[in-house]
């Protein structure tokens, strides 16, 4: 990890965060944190939890591609190389969850945790071409397990773990490697954000009362692990509440 250039989405809170302050840990040189955090609140505070390497803070939607396009080509404009990105930013559904849940809702989930995410990949690709790199998404169990209230988050993750997939021949096309992990439930302020008026839908209270669940450090060692695994390509890795990984 040491002297490479890093991207995160979602690198105002939660997994971001601590994926950040892990690839900071290792020995990274410039962290690139990008975010949905307008007044770059969050991002300054991550940043301000790092030491021994740059970070430069990007407000960005990902959901707009010409964005996307404008805050990548100012990147490039800065650094000769990227070297891994990670794809943490994601919404949940909230409150109502499906079959109640409106149409502008599910299509801003859609967009934020699958195409927005393709955006920035897309994106990644391209300044990777010439040196390789490594992509890691963040995916979550809801993508492998059906259940009724879940089924338009769970649904956007099962299409990120497919579009994973989808990349695997890239390692050998253009030496990029893109994985992905399936976290269970995490520790993280996203819980807040799956019911009504910024408390855990309630569905989701017995779990968070019985503590069995990861922490964002935990879920950061599996993806770092994993985007710096050169053999994998096109994987996608579980993490349960005891941080034991399975493919």
């Amino acid at each position: 990890m040491k002297k490479q250039n890093v991207i995160v989405t979602g690198g105002g809170s939660g997994i971001g965060r601590a994926i950040a302050q892990k690839v900071a840990d290792g020995g990274a040189e410039t962290i690139i944190l990008l975010d949905l955090d307008l007044d770059r609140t969050g991002m300054e505070e991550t940043a301000a939890t790092i030491e021994g390497c740059r970070v430069e803070i990007h407000a960005l939607d990902i959901t707009d591609d010409a964005a996307v396009d404008a805050v990548f080509d100012q990147i490039l404009s800065r650094h000769e190389a990227i070297h891994t990105v990670y794809n943490c930013a994601g919404i949940q559904t909230g409150s109502p969850a499906w079959p109640e849940v409106s149409p502008a809702r599910m299509r801003a989930v859609v967009s934020v945790n699958l195409i927005g995410l393709m955006f920035v990949t897309q994106k990644a690709i391209g300044l990777m071409e010439k040196t390789g790199g490594s992509i890691l998404n963040i995916a979550s169990t809801s993508g492998l397990n059906a259940y009724l209230s879940g089924a338009v988050y769970g649904a956007s993750k099962a299409a990120v773990i497919h579009f994973t997939a989808c990349n695997a021949s890239l390692k050998e096309s253009h030496n990029i490697r893109i994985n992905a992990i399936c976290p269970g439930m995490v520790n993280t302020p996203f819980l807040e954000k799956t019911g009504a008026g910024g408390k855990v839908a309630g569905w989701l209270q017995d779990r968070v009362k019985s503590g069995e669940m990861l922490t964002a450090e935990q879920v950061a060692d599996a993806a770092v692990r994993l985007a710096n695994d050169e053999t994998k390509a096109g994987c996608h890795e579980v993490i349960d509440y005891e941080g034991a990984a399975s493919d």
